[in-house]
């Protein structure tokens, strides 16, 4: 049966299994979007746990096809709330049928960090992808060049305010010339990176959390961790670790 046909089924909370995640690189989770420095919780959100599962499923969703599979379920199951979604956006398509209870992480409180460089992909319509992308077109080189250039008999400006914007600009410009950011927009990536300070922290013990949702769920969720459709992670994409569910009897529900 399809995985994600199961949630058209009404959410169901009578299992219980205990979710073991055990650390095999230094974690960054972050669940706010920060500022200037992106510092780390000491244990996973719900968000980010629901993201292990569903890269555990295979469950690769855009924004958009989330929405309309969130919208559909929302109504279908009457549920009263609006669907969550965490600090950066993500809406877990298992929120209405997977609930996270209790908790067991050990020394937390006292959990060894660091501090590192990480490298931040961030895409703007504004000037800042000018001289804050590594990697550009080769026929801009010469313009590069003339822009940075300490000579002001040779220099070149590039604005974001008026400006040459025929193509013939790249390559027969001359000195003293205002050159449009939209002339040469193209020749640069979508996205720019910049590198930006991120906390690690150093998980001592696993993290181990209670969930509760249908036996069908838990098994098919048991199977998915054992045999993942993606590496698993939490926070940063190199926040690697191991996974195990272990479905629980009923008398410990």
């Amino acid at each position: 049966m399809d995985s994600l046909a199961l949630l058209n089924q009404p959410p169901d909370f009578s299992s219980t299994a205990l979710l073991t995640i055990e650390a095999q690189a230094a974690l960054s989770m972050v669940s706010q979007v920060p500022g200037k420095y992106f510092r780390s919780q000491r244990a996973p959100s719900n968000d980010m746990l629901y993201g292990l599962l569903e890269n555990a499923l295979g469950w690769h969703f855009g924004e958009s096809d989330r929405t309309r599979i969130l919208k559909h379920l929302f109504k279908l199951h009457k549920a009263s709330d609006s669907p969550h979604a965490s600090g950066s956006g993500f809406q877990s398509l298992l929120q209405l049928h997977v609930r996270f209870g209790m908790r067991f992480i050990d020394e937390a409180s006292t959990m060894p960090s660091y501090d590192d460089y990480w490298s931040q992909h961030l895409r703007t319509a504004g000037t800042e992808f000018y001289g804050g992308s590594r990697e550009h077109d080769a026929r801009l080189i010469p313009l590069v060049n003339a822009t940075s250039t300490k000579d002001p008999d040779l220099k070149v400006t590039v604005t974001d305010s008026g400006g040459r914007k025929d193509l013939d600009v790249i390559t027969q410009f001359q000195p003293g010339d205002k050159v449009s950011l939209t002339a040469i927009r193209p020749y640069f990536p979508r996205y720019y990176v910049t590198p930006v300070r991120r906390e690690y922290v150093l998980p001592r013990t696993a993290y181990r959390y209670r969930i509760e949702t249908s036996a069908t769920i838990a098994n098919i969720l048991k199977e998915a961790v054992e045999n993942p459709q993606a590496p698993l992670y939490l926070g940063s994409s190199d926040g690697w670790v191991d996974a195990s569910l272990q479905t629980l009897p009923e008398v410990m529900a």
